[in-house]
């Protein structure tokens, strides 16, 4: 399998990318780009062509997808999340086809089946992420991130004139390992009760799990993703 990088991509991505090349068979190329015209229209971050067996990760708009902040995640886990969760998702795809019982054909013809198809490619996408941060795989600093480093860079720098107090905890907060803050989370999320956010909260200051800066919880990616498994939050 080849990987074409034609951005500058995170060093952690090509090499989960390249990892997963060797787990999955029937993938040619991998091509780590941003703003590609083909993904415009839908704005997607990923894609997989099956006949040249082709998959785009489109960094760009990882950077520019907030779908994850809705739900409490912070900004550079956010972008970090859409890339993870887009390599996941086009690999499913791709292994999708190595199964005798679907062919390019009906998952070009057959709406109903691909819409499963697509199903079934978010569920294992994020269940695959899911064990990717529980083993403890976290968002790498801004200067390992390459070029989506520098654009995030770029981001948070033009926001800080309007809200520096809240860019100033992104940051500290990202340093520190956090990804998402709790009650933002909890709120949004159906999973949460009283109950297990106390049980977050109290595992928190025990220094078990997340973090806490200025009076504030915030969860790990691991803790975020694990809250938003049972979701079907990725479409």
């Amino acid at each position: 399998m080849k990987i074409v990088d034609n951005r500058g991509a995170p060093p952690e991505l090509v090499r989960l990318v390249d990892q997963l090349g060797q787990e999955v068979e029937g993938v040619n190329q991998v091509i780590l780009d941003a703003f590609v015209p083909e993904l415009r229209k839908d704005r997607a971050i990923g894609a997989f062509e099956p006949t040249a067996k082709i998959i785009i990760i489109d960094l760009g708009h990882c950077i520019t997808d907030y779908r994850w902040m809705k739900y409490g995640a912070l900004y550079i886990a956010n972008v970090w999340l859409n890339m993870v969760v887009s390599v996941f998702h086009e690999f499913a795809h791709a292994d999708q086809l190595n199964s005798d019982d679907i062919t390019i054909e009906e998952m070009e013809q057959d709406p109903e089946l691909h819409a499963m198809i697509e199903d079934d490619a978010i569920t294992k996408a994020m269940t695959e992420a899911h064990t990717y941060f529980g083993q403890g795989h976290i968002t790498p600093p801004l200067r390992e991130m390459g070029w989506a480093g520098e654009k995030i860079a770029e981001v948070l720098n033009n926001t800080y004139k309007d809200i520096p107090e809240q860019v100033m905890e992104e940051i500290e907060v990202h340093k520190s390992g956090g990804a998402a803050e709790l009650m933002a989370a909890s709120s949004a999320l159906p999973r949460f009760n009283e109950e297990n956010i106390e049980l977050l909260k109290e595992n928190i200051d025990r220094e078990q799990g997340g973090v806490k800066l200025g009076g504030r919880y915030y969860m790990t990616m691991a803790e975020f993703v694990s809250s938003t498994i049972e979701q079907s939050l990725y479409n």
